[in-house]
């Protein structure tokens, strides 16, 4: 892979590494339904970061990550090498699952339903589930957690992001990201599935000052957290061109130094406790029970 390649890919797999992490892996498995010893299939698995988690948490379980993007699936597998951590990754269309009927025990998605045909998207994984397998669906609403910063975001600041977040264009893009429960719910109904469920949740991730934490690892929040709001930042920019070339420079300055600040602060054993989390939707259902092909 391309140096210039891999390392786009890096910090989002590190953002989403540290947002499911062993501290809340509990409230993130609790919607998958997963259990050590399970098959498991993430479509839309985009650089892997969940499913090696998964595995992580579940040594025993088989864990296979599906996506479209040939660069993206090739850097989960060298994440997975590079981790030691045993974890398939395909090329392939969620569309089209390149496996047999029956074949796994869960089969789950993050911020991918809301993007494909859900009829198409809905069967293959239903055709694909072992009897009573489970389904689910994310999606990870990000700025709708609970969100205390550090340090405190100033006038000007709060003026640039409103700017951007009040362009129609992200407005609309926000609308066709959000997953569409009643809708959704429907169409699952439709496929087949029972037992269906919702999960609205609000996911600590960020919360580098928790006592629990190794310094090491809070050190890799304090990254993560510059990594989300430029994230955030690049993307409303592209998307809508809201702010001019000054405005986003001017941003992008001062979420480094925030960043930078930050680190300090924790180096010199300050706490600040400054929090984030994400706010996820998530709907569950079970392929039927049958005898004949239970394995």
């Amino acid at each position: 892979m391309e140096k210039e390649v891999f390392e786009q890919y890096k910090q989002p797999f590190e953002l989403q590494l540290a947002k499911v992490n062993h501290f809340n892996k509990r409230e993130w498995l609790e919607m998958l339904g997963i259990k050590d010893g399970d098959k498991v299939l993430e479509v839309g698995c985009g650089t892997g970061a969940f499913c090696l988690r998964i595995k992580q948490f579940y040594p025993n379980a088989t864990v296979v990550g599906l996506d479209i993007d040939k660069d993206k699936i090739e850097f989960a597998k060298s994440m997975a090498k590079s981790m030691n951590i045993d974890v398939e990754f395909i090329v392939a269309d969620v569309k089209h699952i390149p496996y047999k009927d029956n074949e796994f025990s869960v089969v789950f998605s993050q911020s991918v339903i809301e993007n494909i045909p859900t009829g198409f998207f809905l069967a293959e994984q239903y055709r694909v589930l072992k009897s009573a397998g489970k389904f689910c669906a994310i999606t990870i609403e990000e700025g709708k957690g609970k969100r205390f910063d550090f340090p405190a975001i100033d006038e000007r600041e709060e003026v640039l992001w409103e700017k951007l977040a009040k362009s129609p264009v992200i407005k609309e893009e926000y609308k066709l990201h959000l997953l569409d429960v009643p809708q959704t719910m429907k169409a699952i109904k439709r496929c087949g599935f029972i037992k269906p469920r919702v999960f609205y949740k609000n996911i600590l991730w960020y919360n580098p000052d928790d006592s629990r934490f190794p310094s090491k690892f809070a050190k890799v929040l304090i990254r993560a957290k510059y990594y989300s709001d430029k994230a955030v930042l690049d993307f409303y920019q592209k998307l809508s061109k809201g702010l001019s070339g000054a405005e986003f420079h001017e941003l992008e300055v001062w979420l480094l130094k925030k960043f930078e600040e930050r680190l300090i602060k924790y180096n010199n054993g300050e706490v600040c406790w400054d929090l984030d989390s994400v706010f996820v939707r998530a709907v569950y259902a079970e392929k039927p029970f049958d005898n004949k092909t239970t394995v």
